[in-house]
């Protein structure tokens, strides 16, 4: 696997919009949830989203929903309308029985010591590495797409609305 460096991916807090939403498939995401902790992922041990080879394996596995690989990033959407469009799919096609879309305030993805997390755009990024896109994908599936690192905060969480 490659290891150079590449340029940090982490967006700069003006670059994201305002608020982000988050869809949740109670039973099904492999994200865990709960109304005090937030959104945590599934995945152990940690990832340098600057190394090539972890930031592309970690990326392309997320990104091509592999249900065998757990990730280490939180999906989110730039818009409520693609949140809830993205829900419903997942409810007619039989893949959820229940969907909750979460409106998230991005300045509020903090650890504890209250320093940010990384939150990635994955349309900047597979623009800077198509080669990240997993086989099959077309790159404006990712277009509204964006990503927390490890988790969500449940300060973060704003509303919560039942699909």
């Amino acid at each position: 696997m490659l290891t150079f460096m590449v340029q940090n991916p982490k967006l700069k807090r003006e670059h994201y919009p305002n608020v982000l939403y988050r869809v949740h498939l109670p039973g099904i995401s492999q994200t865990s949830y709960s109304h005090n902790m937030g959104f945590k992922c599934s995945a152990r041990g940690h990832i340098d989203i600057c190394n090539y080879g972890d930031l592309a394996g970690c990326l392309s596995s997320h990104l091509d929903n592999d249900p065998n690989q757990a990730s280490h990033f939180i999906s989110m959407f730039g818009s409520r309308d693609h949140a809830v469009h993205w829900a419903r799919l997942k409810l007619r096609h039989g893949h959820a029985t229940s969907a909750m879309v979460m409106e998230i305030n991005p300045a509020e993805i903090k650890n504890v010591l209250g320093r940010s997390i990384p939150i990635l755009k994955v349309s900047d990024v597979v623009e800077m590495y198509p080669e990240m896109i997993p086989y099959g994908a077309d790159e404006r599936w990712f277009d509204d797409e964006y990503l927390a690192l490890y988790k969500v905060p449940a300060q973060a969480i704003s509303k919560c609305y039942c699909i």
